[in-house]
């Protein structure tokens, strides 16, 4: 079962519809067969007012919320627009790869979420301040993380350790060595 049947399924069994309403078929415009969709990460549905109403960058979408990926008609995926753009452009996803580990991150400790949704308003706040603003670094939504990333990978060989080098260069610095340590692969 995907991440979205999921959540859209558990957004139902809390009250919050997958199917439009008539009348609001006939108010946007919808296809029949059309399903509400609900972010996973702000829980904001396909048929919420438009947070940027009247702006350019979701025109195609007014009144209803820009929706991640897919058209007004037809919206998919499981993130509205401004989650998709501050998951991306806030750095989440170098910390989490992809948006079902972050998912399941946020079950397990929900407090974890509260860093995105912060992020999520500062982002709101910046657009309706300055329509135009395009963000450089993730720097502009969330502060700066260290991210530790370690790989250890332990490799032991087994036997003596071999050095290589020429016997000119060694017996100036160190001496002649013994005999039965001399290999010659020149020969």
């Amino acid at each position: 079962m995907s991440t979205s049947s999921v959540s859209n399924s558990s957004k139902a069994a809390r009250g919050r519809p997958e199917l439009p309403t008539p009348e609001d078929i006939v108010k946007f415009a919808l296809p029949v067969a059309y399903r509400v969709k609900y972010c996973v990460l702000c829980d904001s549905g396909s048929l919420d007012s438009a947070v940027f109403p009247g702006h350019a960058d979701c025109a195609a979408w007014d009144p209803l919320v820009a929706w991640g990926n897919g058209k007004k008609l037809t919206p998919a995926g499981v993130l509205c627009r401004v989650c998709k753009y501050v998951f991306v452009h806030g750095g989440f996803n170098m910390e989490y790869q992809s948006v079902p580990t972050y998912s399941k991150a946020i079950a397990k400790n929900p407090a974890l979420n509260h860093e995105f949704i912060a992020a999520c308003d500062k982002y709101k706040r910046m657009k309706m301040d300055n329509p135009g603003m395009v963000l450089r670094g993730k720097d502009d939504l969330v502060p700066a993380r260290i991210l530790e990333l370690s790989n250890i990978q332990e490799d032991e060989m087994e036997g003596e350790k071999e050095f290589f080098c020429r016997l000119d260069a060694y017996t100036k610095k160190f001496g002649l060595p013994p005999k039965d340590q001399i290999v010659s692969h020149l020969s």
